[in-house]
């Protein structure tokens, strides 16, 4: 009879079986699942798919862009690196994000990074509320009487923009004297330099046209605000009556209506971002409320007219100059039209550095409305449309009996 083996406890004889089963290597079992494929064996490739596959792409490369900020402050980059990476980013948000990125606003951004340091030229649209009457006529009065120089007699510019309705591209002379990049390379708008010692140190471009810019979006305030940010210029045609609509993308716009019409058609906004769009009203200065919160800023096209020609009729005026023209609201427009062109030191100017956060925020809601959609109909794709009718019916049901219920509850209550 053979010698008898010695016996094991039950879990040991387990864990003894367990072990037998195992590869005899020295890796574990999950670096076993892990491990690359065998040499010579072929593993498909993923396809690249459009729809769903590409949103998630997309979100990454918004990410990497605006992370670019971030990156910066961890790594200590000197100015032309960072601008060096910023417009990287930019360039692949363009290759990977392709039809969520508004391309205009894009391209205005790139050509801000690329100029150079402190002399980027910042682009202000003047959009007259299109249908409300004087309202064009009141916008560029506007921004005449915003531009003016008081020491001059009145200009030729100034003739010019006031009696004509077209789009007018007003580019400010800058002091060096040099050619500052800018304006539209196809010439289709008029455009009209000025020289004024108060703006000699800006870089800017002032665009006067008319405009429907409340249409609703369906892709909600982000759509709305690149209505106001990319508006469209129509322009004659070579032939016939006809006009071809071309994009305008701009760092900043100032949305300008009339009376109290405008008033009311501005009100029906939703807010927007204040440093990219500026709405103003055309108001008696007699009921301009300084203090109050509202969406607009009010000013008086009259008063400061009144103001600026009695200057120029004499400089013993200046007093009364200086009350009427503060009356006016003019001084806070001005402010803002003219706000971060002048020239910097900084890298990036304030215009150009709100316009690339405006084109990632967009960009993203963009995809998030995208995703929405996908999954909508997707979800709707798996559900018939009897059960969707089913359960509407059911759930009208319920809710009619749960009304009946509740009411005879209460008539017994009381």
């Amino acid at each position: 009879m053979p010698p008898r083996l010695p016996r094991l406890a039950p879990g040991r004889l387990r864990l003894a079986r367990t072990d037998s089963l195992l590869p005899k290597t020295s890796k574990c079992l999950l670096c076993q699942f892990n491990a690359a494929p065998v040499a010579g064996k072929q593993v498909p490739r993923r396809r690249n798919q459009g729809g769903m596959t590409a949103i998630p792409r997309a979100r990454r490369q918004l990410s990497t862009a605006a992370a670019v900020e971030q990156e910066v402050e961890a790594k200590p980059l000197t100015p032309k690196q960072a601008v060096a990476e910023l417009e990287k980013a930019l360039s692949d948000l363009e290759k990977h994000a392709v039809g969520y990125v508004n391309l205009p606003r894009l391209r205005l951004a790139q050509r801000g990074v690329e100029q150079r340091d402190g002399q980027e030229v910042i682009r202000v649209a003047v959009i007259a509320l299109a249908g409300q009457g004087k309202s064009t006529a009141k916008s560029r009065e506007l921004i005449r009487l915003l531009l003016a120089d008081p020491l001059k007699a009145e200009e030729e510019w100034e003739r010019s923009l006031t009696t004509t309705q077209d789009p007018v591209l007003l580019r400010i002379s800058h002091r060096s004297g040099g050619v500052v990049e800018g304006g539209f390379k196809n010439r289709l708008v008029k455009e009209v330099q000025i020289s004024s010692a108060t703006l000699s140190d800006h870089y800017l471009e002032i665009l006067v046209i008319d405009g429907d810019v409340l249409t609703e979006s369906e892709e909600g305030t982000a759509g709305l605000a690149e209505n106001v940010l990319v508006p469209n210029i129509q322009i004659p045609a070579s032939f016939g009556a006809h006009y071809s609509p071309i994009t305008a993308p701009v760092h900043k716009a100032l949305v300008v209506g009339d009376g109290i019409l405008g008033a009311a058609s501005l009100l029906r906004l939703p807010s927007l971002e204040g440093d990219l769009i500026q709405t103003a009203v055309d108001l008696p200065a007699s009921i301009h409320d300084t203090e109050a919160n509202t969406q607009f800023r009010a000013f008086d096209v009259a008063l400061g007219a009144a103001a600026l020609q009695s200057f120029r009729e004499s400089v013993g005026n200046a007093l009364k100059y200086e009350q009427q023209w503060s009356a006016s609201g003019l001084p806070t427009l001005r402010e803002w039209v003219i706000s971060g062109s002048g020239s910097s030191t900084s890298p990036l100017k304030p215009p150009v550095h709100a316009l690339i956060r405006s084109l990632l925020s967009s960009t993203e809601e963009r995809i998030q409305y995208r995703e929405a959609s996908a999954l909508s109909a997707a979800l709707s794709a798996k559900v018939s449309t009897a059960t969707t009718q089913s359960l509407h019916r059911d759930l009208n049901e319920w809710a009619e009996a749960a009304h009946t219920d509740l009411r005879d509850q209460l008539d017994l209550a009381f």
